[in-house]
């Protein structure tokens, strides 16, 4: 398995594992990964994540909306 030096994209290749959704490298440097669930693609890189610092911190102060918010999108709570 490749190593990243963005950890969100360590995580995120780990958990799209776990989940089945075969993850692929298309690249190291740039990151690009590639999931694949069903006949749907989706490629990710370092640029890709739309979370804020104060999105982070919402969710890590309301420890409800984020229980809502992981069970709304069919993750492990």
């Amino acid at each position: 398995m490749s190593q990243f030096t963005n950890s969100n994209l360590q995580i995120l290749f780990e958990a799209a594992q776990k989940l089945n959704l075969s993850p692929t490298v298309i690249s190291v440097k740039p990151p690009v990964l590639s999931f694949q669930a069903g006949r749907r693609t989706h490629r990710i890189t370092e640029k890709s994540f739309g979370l804020n610092s104060t999105k982070n911190i919402n969710l890590s102060r309301n420890k409800s909306k984020t229980i809502k918010k992981l069970s709304q999108h069919h993750l492990p709570v």
